[in-house]
C-alpha cells in the first residue's frame, strides 16, 4: 500500500533559494518562507521534524524528534514546545542536508511486509539457487595449476552471464602473463568488472569476490567428488562452495530477488570478481590502479564475502586480517550501543610473508643403499633448518620478530575477556589432540593478533605410497605451483619489508651454523600487509542492522587470523571503508578435504538486499556525532556543514530537553518536516 507523504522545508531566510541550493528532491517538497509562530503550526501535523540553525561557515543541527502528539497551546521557539516534546524515539529517519541521495522514500526504513515478500521469494527459489552454485562449482578453476587455467576463464565468463542476466554492464579485464617457476609463461586469468546502476544520487557499493579455489582430489579423502556439489543433510560439499562461489553467486541472487519482486535497489553496485586469490591474486592490484580514476572514482565503500563465523551457528562481520588466503573467524565482543549480543563482526585480517627455501646437494636423485652416508643430504639439512623456526608452544625463533607487535592494550584485554568461545568444543570441532595455549584469551590472541609461523610442505621430496628410497637432490620450501610451504602471518604494526629482513637473515645465519657444502637459497616469495578496520564506521553499522534482521540478534566484532590479499588495496585505492561480510560456518572446511557450505546459510542471501535498504538509509554516518547519545559520550549539538554536500541521513534518537537549547539565540533557521514515514515501492509516489 502506497501512502503519500507531505514534506516541509520552512525557513526564515530572506532569499528562499539558498534553501533550494541545498539541492534537495524539489517535486516532493513545499518550500516555503515562514515566521517562527508560523513554523510550529506547519510542523504540528507532521509525525518527524528536524531543525537546523544556519551560519556562515555551515549549519548546526539543534533538534530532531518525532511529534506524537500535537501541541495544547500555541508555542514558540523562545518560550519552548512544552507538551509538544518527545523524550524518546527509536531509529528515526530524519532529512538533514549534508551529503546525499536520492526521493525521500529511499530514505526511509522498509516495512515489515516487504521484508516477508523478500524472504518468502528467496525460499520459494531454494532448489533454484542450489543449482546455480552446482554449476560453479563443476567448474574445477584451480588458479595454483597451469593444467586448470582454461577453467579458470571459463569460470570468469559463466560470472559474467549471471551478472548480464541481472542487467550488470561486464567489462572483462586482461591480466597479462603469469611466469611459472620452471621458466614457462602463461595467460593470467581475466579480471571482471560490473557496474549496476550509475544514480549519481545513490551511493555506490562495490562487491568483490574471488572465483578460483584450492586443488582438490577425491583421492586426498574427500567423502564425494570435490567438483560435484552434493548435498547431505543440509550441508553442501563441494569445492570452493564456501569459499568463495556460495557467497559471489549469493550476491547475484539478492539482486534477481529484489528484481523480481520490484523492490528497488537503493544503491549503485560495482563488482570486482577474480581467478587468481589463492595464487596472491597476482596483477589484481595492478588492474585497480590502472582504473582507480574511472571505475574506481565513485566507489564509497567495498563489500567482501570471503570468511567464516567463529561458531556454527553465530553470523559476524569483519574489521581485521593478518593475510593470505582466507580465513576462520573467532569472536571478539565489542558493545555496540552497549547492547551487541551473539554476532560477531570480524574488523582485523592478519598479513603474511611467504617463503620458499631452496637446497641442493647433487644434479640428479641418488640412490640410499649406495651414496647413503657418503654426501651431506639436502633433505637432512633442511629439516634441520625448518626444526630451528619455533618452539614447541608455537613461538616464533626468530630474532626481534616480537619487537614490532603493537602490545596487547587493557581495553582489548577486556574485549577477549567477554568472547562466547568454548576450547573444548573448538578442540572437538577441529579433531586436534591438543591445544598450544591453555586459555581462552592466550588462544584467541594467537590467533587474531600475534604473528604465527606455520610450516606448509616440502616439494621434491618423494610422497606416494611405498617405499622409495631416493636420496632427493634438491628440496624446495615454498613452490609457486603449491599453495604454501612456509609462512609467516603478520599483525598491525608489522610490514612485510622488516618481517622480510628478519626472517632472511635468520635463515641465512641458521645456514651458518648447520655449515653444510650444500646449495642454500631462502626466497621471499609474495606478502601481504595486515588490515584493520574502523568497526564504528556506517559500513559495519549497517552489516550490522542486515544481519540483525536476518538472524534476529546483533553482531559481534571480530578480528581473523587469515587473509584476503586485496583488502588493503581496495581501502588505499578508494579511501573507503572495507567490511567482511561472511556467511560461512567456522567448519565449512575451506582450503580442506570436504568443504562445504550450510544450505540453510546459503539460502539467507536476504542478508544482502537488507544491506543494501540499510545503507540507502545510513550514509556516512561517521559525518555525525550524535547529540546527547549516551553511548556517542557527545551531549552538544554537531556543526554539519550543509553548504557543499547533500544526503539523506540516518540519526539515532537522544533524549535532550528542548527547554535547554535557547531557540532565542539564533537569527536564521531551516525545519524540515514530513508527515510519514515508509519505504514507497513505486515512482508514482509524490
Amino acid at each position: 500500500m502506497i501512502r503519500k507523504m507531505r514534506c516541509y522545508v520552512i525557513t526564515n531566510i530572506s532569499a528562499p533559494a539558498a534553501v533550494r541550493n541545498l539541492e534537495l528532491p524539489g517535486q516532493r517538497w513545499n518550500f516555503r518562507r515562514t515566521s517562527v509562530d508560523e513554523a510550529l503550526g506547519r510542523v504540528r501535523k507532521c509525525s518527524y521534524v528536524a531543525v537546523v540553525k544556519l551560519t556562515g561557515s555551515g549549519s548546526r543541527l539543534i533538534f530532531h524528534r518525532r511529534l506524537q502528539r500535537p501541541p495544547t497551546r500555541r508555542s514558540s521557539l523562545t518560550t519552548g514546545y512544552g507538551p509538544f516534546l518527545v523524550t524518546s524515539l527509536i531509529v528515526p529517519f530524519v532529512l538533514i542536508p549534508t551529503l546525499w541521495t536520492g526521493a525521500p522514500e529511499e530514505g526511509m526504513p522498509i516495512s515489515d511486509d516487504t521484508y516477508k515478500i523478500i524472504f518468502d521469494e528467496i525460499d520459494a527459489r531454494q532448489d533454484e539457487f542450489v543449482k546455480v552454485l552446482k554449476e560453479a562449482v563443476a567448474i574445477a578453476s584451480v588458479s595454483s595449476d597451469p593444467e586448470r587455467r582454461s577453467d579458470c576463464v571459463k569460470m570468469v565468463m559463466w560470472t559474467k552471464k549471471k551478472l548480464e542476466s541481472v542487467g550488470a554492464t561486464v567489462q572483462i579485464i586482461e591480466n597479462g602473463k603469469q611466469k611459472l617457476q620452471n621458466g614457462k609463461t602463461i595467460d593470467l586469468p581475466p579480471i571482471l568488472f560490473g557496474v549496476l546502476g550509475n544514480d549519481p544520487k545513490k551511493k555506490t557499493v562495490l562487491v568483490y569476490g574471488h572465483l578460483d579455489v584450492q586443488p582438490a582430489a577425491k583421492e586426498d579423502g574427500w567423502n564425494t567428488n570435490p567438483f560435484e556439489l552434493t548435498e547431505v543433510d543440509g550441508k553442501l560439499f563441494g569445492r570452493g562452495s564456501t569459499d568463495d562461489k556460495g557467497p559471489v553467486v549469493a550476491w547475484v541472487h539478492a539482486i534477481s530477488v529484489l528484481q523480481k519482486k520490484k523492490v528497488p535497489i537503493p544503491v549503485n553496485l560495482k563488482f570486482v570478481f577474480e581467478c587468481m586469490e589463492e595464487s596472491g591474486s597476482e596483477g589484481l592490484e595492478q588492474a585497480l590502479r590502472n582504473h582507480k580514476d574511472t571505475f574506481l572514482k565513485d566507489v564509497d565503500m567495498t563489500c567482501i564475502s570471503d570468511n567464516y563465523w567463529l561458531g556454527k551457528n553465530k553470523p559476524c562481520l569483519t574489521y581485521g586480517l593478518r593475510s593470505s588466503s582466507c580465513a576462520c573467524s573467532l569472536n571478539l565482543l565489542v558493545k555496540l550501543f552497549q547492547k551487541l549480543i551473539s554476532l560477531e563482526v570480524i574488523l582485523l585480517l592478519r598479513g603474511i610473508c611467504y617463503y620458499f627455501v631452496e637446497i641442493g646437494c647433487a644434479k640428479q636423485d641418488l640412490h640410499s643403499g649406495t651414496y647413503g652416508g657418503s654426501i651431506p643430504e639436502a633433505m637432512n639439512d633442511l629439516i634441520w633448518v625448518l626444526s630451528q623456526l619455533t618452539e614447541k608452544d608455537g613461538t616464533i625463533k626468530i630474532p626481534h620478530i616480537y619487537d614490532i607487535v603493537a602490545p596487547v592494550t587493557d581495553d582489548e584485554k577486556k574485549m577477549y575477556e567477554g568472547i562466547d568461545f568454548c576450547m573444548d568444543e573448538y578442540k572437538k570441532d577441529i579433531e586436534a589432540h591438543g591445544l598450544l595455549k591453555p586459555t581462552k584469551e592466550e588462544i584467541l590472541m594467537n590467533r587474531w593478533r600475534y604473528p604465527s609461523l606455520s610450516i606448509h610442505g616440502i616439494e621434491g621430496a618423494f610422497s606416494n605410497s611405498g617405499a622409495k628410497t631416493v636420496i632427493p637432490s634438491k628440496v624446495h620450501h615454498f613452490s609457486p605451483v603449491l599453495p604454501g610451504k612456509f609462512s609467516l602471518r603478520i599483525v598491525p604494526n608489522m610490514t612485510p619489508e622488516a618481517v622480510d629482513k628478519l626472517v632472511i637473515d635468520h635463515l641465512n645465519n641458521l645456514w651458518k651454523q648447520r655449515g653444510s657444502p650444500n646449495h642454500f637459497k631462502p626466497i621471499a616469495y609474495h606478502s601481504g600487509s595486515a588490515w584493520l578496520a574502523d568497526y564504528k564506521d556506517d559500513n559495519f553499522r549497517a552489516g550490522a542492522r542486515a544481519m540483525k534482521r536476518v538472524f534476529g540478534v546483533e553482531p559481534d566484532y571480530t578480528r581473523e587470523g587469515g587473509s584476503i590479499p586485496i583488502t588493503l588495496a581496495f581501502q588505499d585505492l578508494t579511501g573507503r571503508s572495507v567490511m567482511l561480510l561472511p556467511i560461512g560456518a567456522c567448519d565449512d572446511m575451506a582450503h580442506s578435504q570436504n568443504e562445504k557450505l550450510d544450505r540453510s546459510n546459503y539460502i539467507k542471501v536476504g542478508i544482502f538486499p537488507e544491506f543494501f535498504l540499510v545503507e540507502a538509509n545510513n550514509y556516512i554516518l561517521q559525518h555525525f556525532s550524535i547529540p546527547g547519545n549516551k553511548d556517542s559520550g557527545c551531549v552538544s549539538p554537531r556543526t554539519c556543514g550543509i553548504t557543499r554536500r547533500r544526503t539523506w541521513c540516518l540519526l539515532q534518537s537522544w533524549d535532550t530537553s528542548i527547554n535547554s537549547l535557547q531557540w532565542c539565540t539564533f537569527d536564521k533557521f531551516v525545519v524540515f518536516a514530513f508527515s510519514s514515514v515508509f519505504l514507497c515501492r513505486s515512482k508514482a509516489c509524490s
